[in-house]
């Protein structure tokens, strides 16, 4: 039943499945009670798109997942009634929402002013963190094609060494001249380490002479 369209919005017992995203475009919108739809699915988090909601009642559904943080922005909304649905969650901070009583609430898994308090690292006491859930879980096509990487280079190296001689004097020569040219420069650090130290010594030596000298 429609009543005082387009600033209200009366519709029970209608059986709408979901809530009609066409709502958003309702700018007048003042008063909605879709209550007893046996509405399914989650609350749009668009309502603060209407501009002027004063009255929302969404009571005896089922509509499931998290407290819409959108309604926490409306600053005309005098009455709510989202009671006896699935919802779930910490109810979010906003000038009115808190004004509201437990009633509101009750017959959801929902917690937070002015329910009782959340566990700490609970918001979603049933688990619906499922839009998190995706970019935190481990990306394993990524991992499955960076294996497969792995293996191709690494048969690309072993297998020639393998069938081939020539490929593997080629190699050994090189890992040979890697070596030859790492003890190198072991040894020119070594020497230079010798050589400073040998040019300390001869300093300290001709500081002490210029020493003795003065007082002789």
């Amino acid at each position: 039943m429609f009543s005082c369209f387009p600033s209200c919005l009366n519709r029970t017992d209608q059986h709408m499945g979901s809530i009609p995203n066409e709502l958003d475009s309702l700018l007048g919108l003042r008063y909605l009670n879709l209550s007893q739809n046996d509405l399914t699915g989650q609350v749009p988090n668009s309502f603060n798109k209407t501009g002027k909601l004063e009255s929302l009642d969404l009571s005896l559904n089922h509509l499931d997942g998290k407290f819409p943080s959108s309604l926490s922005t409306l600053t005309a909304l005098s009455v709510l009634n989202v009671s006896h649905n699935n919802l779930v969650g910490r109810i979010p901070t906003g000038p009115q929402l808190q004004t509201f009583n437990e009633s509101s609430f009750v017959g959801n898994s929902l917690c937070g002013n002015p329910l009782p308090v959340c566990l700490q690292n609970t918001d979603d006491p049933r688990g619906t963190k499922d839009e998190n859930h995706e970019s935190s879980s481990v990306d394993w096509i990524l991992v499955i094609f960076t294996l497969i990487g792995l293996v191709i280079g690494f048969w690309i190296m072993i297998v020639p060494l393998i069938a081939s001689k020539r490929w593997r004097n080629v190699y050994y020569r090189f890992l040979e001249e890697i070596w030859i040219k790492l003890q190198n420069l072991i040894h020119i650090i070594k020497n230079i380490k010798g050589l400073s130290s040998r040019v300390h010594l001869i300093y300290q030596v001709q500081q002490f002479d210029l020493y003795v000298n003065k007082y002789i």
